[in-house]
């Protein structure tokens, strides 16, 4: 039977020491990921894979391209969020 494109489900939610495999369980760059994450969230799935989907196999094969990853505009805006903003003379990180 030939692979179907699309998200497989998962009845747990991916570990921290899976997310981090190679290759990754989830193609957050394939050209279908947000179809296959609307997919699954409108299904209420508790987690997914991309493991096995005919999408990626053409990726890991070459045929297909990942998009490019999102471009950042204003990182130091983001960090000032995420971290607050820094006093004069303290490093943002240790």
């Amino acid at each position: 039977m030939a692979s179907e494109i699309g998200p497989r489900r998962l009845t747990v939610t991916l570990t921290d020491q899976e997310a981090l495999q190679d290759p990754p369980p989830r193609r957050t760059l394939c050209p279908n990921y947000e179809e296959c994450l609307e997919y699954a969230a409108s299904r209420f799935w508790t987690s997914f894979s991309c493991r096995g989907c005919h999408m990626e196999g053409l990726i890991l094969a070459g045929q297909v391209q990942e998009l490019p990853p999102p471009k950042m505009e204003n990182e130091g805006l983001l960090l000032a969020l995420i971290f607050g903003t820094p006093k004069e003379g303290v490093p943002l990180f240790n």
